[in-house]
């Protein structure tokens, strides 16, 4: 919070980077972990000799410390309560590691997560180092996470930002503009679609603070929940919009982040062709 508003200085910051690096490279030590580099560049050689289904994740990005993974519609992070487990998917690639991949309590080196029917890229560390210095990244705001939504209505160009609290209610839904704290979920129509006589948008969506269901309770609270959405859509509207698509119509399509030595990365990837084809098949579209 103190970053956000400017009150947290360089010197600060750097101290806290080098107690991160010290206190996690001492752990790395004493676990026993060590670097997946060499056997993640492996399983990328391995990928790429043959044809990836969206329905399998994907490291689309490698560094010897921390990489960015795709994360398909239908498969959590890591709260084992589907049977598609990314944690499990990640171990599977280093199954001798006794390091943070397999420590639960520090979400198994995941640094942030995307709810289960979404996709997109996912950041993991793969040491404790790493994972400490991202997560003092991410307590910044030093990370920079962009989405693509496809939403109910056409929104307004003029419609730039959504900033309304959030709180979690008793069905486990986060319920906006009510209690809770305040947060800020940027948006800007690209595309407006007219598919069936129904109105959509696709729209581009930055976040900071990262609330749990932020963008998807946010955009509902304004009149244009997410297609697809059984949480903070009707019921009617849910069970319609299947014929559109069969999953929640949010991707996290870019992930901007500092590697161990202070270079930014900008990590980009497109649309999945289902979320692609929703907004393409039978329709008409005007451009902004």
């Amino acid at each position: 919070a103190a970053c956000h508003v400017g009150q947290l200085d360089d010197t600060f910051r750097l101290a806290a980077h080098t107690l991160a690096q010290t206190i996690g490279r001492d752990i790395d030590v004493s676990s026993g972990g060590h670097s997946l580099n060499s056997l993640t560049d492996g399983f990328l050689r391995q990928l790429s000799k043959k044809t990836v289904k969206m329905a399998e994740p994907y490291p689309i990005f490698n560094l010897p410390d921390r990489l960015v993974v795709l994360k398909p519609a239908g498969w959590e992070v890591c709260d084992q309560y589907t049977e598609n487990q990314l944690s499990s998917w990640l171990q599977a690639m280093d199954s001798q590691s006794s390091g943070i991949l397999r420590d639960r309590r520090q979400q198994y080196g995941f640094i942030h997560r995307l709810d289960v029917p979404t996709s997109g890229l996912i950041l993991a560390a793969k040491s404790y180092e790493a994972y400490l210095q991202m997560e003092l990244q991410l307590a910044a705001g030093k990370i920079a996470r962009d989405y693509a939504i496809l939403c109910h209505g056409w929104v307004a160009p003029s419609l730039r930002r959504v900033r309304a609290s959030v709180d979690w209610t008793i069905d486990e839904q986060t319920e906006a503009g009510g209690r809770g704290k305040t947060c800020t979920t940027d948006l800007r129509a690209r595309k407006h679609v007219l598919k069936n006589m129904d109105a959509l948008s696709l729209a581009a969506v930055t976040i900071q603070t990262g609330r749990r269901h932020q963008i998807r309770s946010h955009v509902s609270h304004v009149g244009h929940p997410v297609v697809r959405d059984g949480m903070y859509a009707a019921t009617a509207t849910f069970d319609y919009d299947a014929a559109i698509c069969v999953r929640t119509c949010l991707h996290r399509c870019c992930l901007i982040f500092d590697d161990a030595d202070g270079i930014v990365h900008e990590v980009r990837e497109s649309l999945p062709s289902d979320l692609l084809a929703a907004t393409l098949c039978n329709c008409t579209s005007y451009r902004y």
